[in-house]
């Protein structure tokens, strides 16, 4: 049985400050609530997910596109550099609730069977760009971006599992080696409706942070207000 490494005191991914000033600077900025974290056999990459918008409109699908990979060489600090930035409560931020999220999105991608609300509505080309979504599976990226129209449930179904297995959420034996509780920037172009991931001196555009905080009331008026 492998030990888990878990910090509950979050940390604060490193930013670039002269990056940040020179490129973000007549943006909203906001240290968003995230964990960093390893799956057990699966990658020896860390991955960063969500902690505030997949618990707060209770979606499965939302914990999964808020996934992606980050660095190995990631590098965090205990206290947040002096910048105006709104920072958020981790909400439902813990190993058991994130693998039983996915474990239960998995049920209902295998079962075909929606969760409440429809995965489909978020996956819609016309609705949501799937550049630089995820993640693991690299061919999902990019040309996605490009199709027209709407993608038939058994390709959505057929994604989704992709992603799942990259996670490795279809074995049984499925478990988080690390877990740390962190914070990203984000930067929030208000007038273009774009986010941006700022870590280290990279600053990657999140059309998926931006599906779900200009397309989800709920989340815009937490975030935005």
């Amino acid at each position: 049985m492998i030990n888990m490494i878990k910090s509950d005191i979050p940390q604060f991914i490193e930013v670039d400050e002269k990056v940040l000033r020179k490129k973000c600077s007549d943006k909203l900025l906001v240290w968003m609530p995230t964990a960093l974290f390893k799956i057990v056999g699966c990658s020896k990459d860390y991955f960063m997910t969500d902690c505030l918008i997949a618990p707060t409109i209770k979606s499965s699908l939302a914990r999964l596109l808020l996934t992606r990979k980050v660095n190995r060489k990631i590098k965090l600090q205990i206290n947040p550099p002096m910048i105006n930035a709104k920072i958020y409560n981790h909400i439902a931020c813990d190993p058991d609730a994130f693998i039983k999220d996915l474990k239960s999105l998995y049920d209902s991608v295998v079962s075909k069977h929606e969760e409440e609300g429809g995965w489909s509505q978020y996956i819609e080309p016309s609705r949501l760009a799937f550049a630089h979504v995820i993640s693991p599976i690299k061919w999902i990226l990019g040309p996605m971006e490009n199709l027209k129209g709407v993608l038939s449930k058994s390709v959505l179904r057929s994604m989704i599992q992709d992603m799942l297995h990259a996670l490795c959420i279809d074995r049984d034996d499925v478990g988080i080696s690390e877990w740390i509780k962190a914070y990203v920037l984000i930067a929030i172009d208000e007038e273009n409706e774009q986010t941006y991931l700022v870590m280290g001196k990279k600053i990657i555009e999140s059309n998926v942070y931006a599906r779900f905080i200009f397309r989800t009331p709920e989340i815009r008026n937490i975030i935005i207000g």
